[in-house]
Parts: structure tokens; sequence; C-alpha cells
């Protein structure tokens, strides 16, 4: 995973304001029951998107899961990222045969990353995060530190006023073997990071909930202009076509688009990644969201450059902007 921020999948359910939502993925592993009794302790609901390949070697502790009074939510049978619902379909109901017995009706589920926001049925979902701190740098000894995650997360929920947090209580064997880790390669601080955050939290006047019940759960809304793969509505915005050449900065400035969305759509945007294969544009291939500025309480405004390739035509934008406007723009790559 490589995105800083927040991930609002289509099926991420609405919390009330200053609440916290403690969520772990990639688990059981080795010190997930201990962090189930910490939690129960501390009077703090948590969902666990738990694993098919974790549930292999520690399926013993979705008994402390349950017996805790947490959620078993799920993540897929192994951790790749969906390519299709189908796809999806099968690695949930792989994972559902494994944990059958401590799922209820409905269950959530979220994919593997957060990538992949279609809605597969006979699941609720996908559930995406409002924050996170990127611990799993700290799992695989990549420079994170406790204090840097949970700071990370706090700011973020006090920007908001509460919300969905990401968590790892493990790491997917089918991620470390690729770059050579192994499980005694890991750093898992998982208890740490959490005893910390909920006393941040607390101490900042949030209450700590759990998921609500899939079928009362108010979700956010898609991506303004996106369908269910991510793919551009009919009359949104596109992407500029190519121009002929280029004459110079300011001639590139005067034909730069600009469009408005609504203030959600900004949150929504700000570190979004839309798929490659789907999220197609007049002129080329959408390939991502990139803030350019951040903050303000502006409507946002969204961008994109005359000329695939032209990022220095967004630096050149900026003195031309009013602060007041967070502004986004468009990468993308020729056909």
């Amino acid at each position: 995973m490589d995105d800083d921020g927040p991930r609002l999948l289509r099926g991420t359910p609405e919390l009330p304001p200053n609440c916290v939502a403690l969520t772990f993925d990639d688990g059981p592993g080795p010190r997930s029951a201990e962090l189930a009794r910490m939690l129960r302790d501390e009077g703090v609901p948590a969902t666990f998107f738990v694993l098919g390949e974790s549930v292999e070697r520690f399926g013993h502790v979705l008994d402390t899961y349950r017996d805790c009074g947490h959620v078993i939510g799920l993540h897929a049978d192994r951790h790749r990222p969906f390519r299709s619902v189908e796809h999806a379909a099968g690695e949930l109901r792989r994972c559902a045969e494994r944990v059958s017995a401590y799922l209820g009706d409905t269950v959530w589920f979220r994919p593997p990353d957060g990538r992949g926001d279609w809605q597969v049925p006979g699941f609720a979902g996908p559930v995406g995060w409002h924050a996170q701190g990127r611990d799993w740098d700290m799992t695989d000894r990549h420079g994170q530190t406790v204090d840097a995650c949970v700071d990370a997360i706090t700011r973020s929920l006090i920007r908001r006023r509460g919300g969905i947090v990401l968590l790892h209580d493990y790491a997917a064997s089918t991620e470390l073997s690729p770059v050579g880790l192994t499980e005694a390669d890991l750093d898992l601080r998982v208890i740490e990071i959490t005893k910390s955050l909920i006393e941040r939290l607390r101490g900042a006047g949030f209450s700590f909930v759990g998921l609500p019940e899939p079928g009362a759960a108010r979700t956010s809304e898609p991506l303004v202009g996106a369908g269910a793969g991510g793919e551009l509505a009919a009359g949104a915005p596109s992407v500029p076509a190519r121009g002929a050449g280029v004459p110079g900065a300011s001639e590139d400035l005067q034909n730069l688009r600009l469009f408005r969305t609504t203030a959600k759509a900004s949150e929504d945007l700000q570190n979004l990644r839309l798929f490659r294969t789907t999220a197609k544009a007049a002129g080329g291939i959408l390939d991502v969201v990139m803030p350019i500025r951040v903050g303000g309480d502006g409507p946002l405004l969204f961008c994109a450059p005359p000329m695939v390739g032209l990022s220095w035509c967004y630096l050149a934008l900026l003195p031309h902007v009013d602060a007041r406007y967070p502004l986004y723009g468009l990468q993308a790559r020729g056909l």
C-alpha cells in the first residue's frame, strides 16, 4: 500500500460526529488475541477484517475476537488486489467459508489495500477509512514510529471530527515473500499504537464506536462523476484532448480547464487513485488525482493540463488561484 490519507470507498459507513471506529486488517496474527483483550478492557469495540491466509495459521484467535465482543469482517482469502467484481466475490466467499461460524447474516468487507471500489452481492461494503498512520511501514521496519503513526491519525480525526481508522494486526505472507521478508522480520507494534491512540483520542473528546450494522448504515457517496468501477460518467468533465504544440506557459494556463465540485468531493478526492483500466477520459487515460494544494474553505478546484505530462503548469497555476480554494490536478498519459 503506497497511498497516504483517507480512502472513502462507496460502501464506507458514516459515523456520528466526534466518534471513532477502529478497524484492523490482515489478521489474525500472533498479537491479535492480546490486542482484542486490551480493547475489551478499554471498552473499545473494533472490527477485524480477517484474511484467509492468516486464519490458516491463527484461526484460534477468532474465538477471542468474538468472546471480547468485536466484529469480524472480511478482507480476502489471499492478499491480492481485486481485479473485478467476480474476482472479489470469489475471494470473499472463500474467506467467508473459513470463518462462517463467526459471521452474521450480512458482513462488512474491505478489499486488500482498499483497491477495488465495487459493491459485491451478498456482502456489505466496500469499507474504506478516514485516517491511517502508515503503520505497515513500522511493521516492515521502513522507519515509521509509534508516535508518528498516532500523531498522523489524531490530526486527521480532529480535522474531520472523527471517522474510521485503518490499522493492521498482522502482515500478509503474500506481501512479505515478494520483498524477501519473513515473519521474524516484522515489528508488530499494533498494541502500543492502539493504546496510545485510545489515550490521545479520549483526551481530545472522541468516543469509540463499532461500525454500524450493515443494513442500517448510511454510506459515503460515490466519487463525483464516476461510476461503480471508476469510469467517468457521461457528461462529466474530461481531460482536454492533446494540443498541437506547447507555445508557452501563459498559453497553457489560459487553456487549463477548471471545474468545481462540492466540499464533500474534496475529501473524497484528496488521495484517491482511479483505476487505469476503467477511468478513461477524452485524449488519454486518467492515471491519478493529484493533490496540488489542500486546505482552505472554498470549493474544490479541479484542473487538467492542456498537454499530457505538463505537471509543471500546475506549479505555475498556484500564484493565480486564491488560497481559499483547495486545488487538485489530473495526471494523464496519452493513448
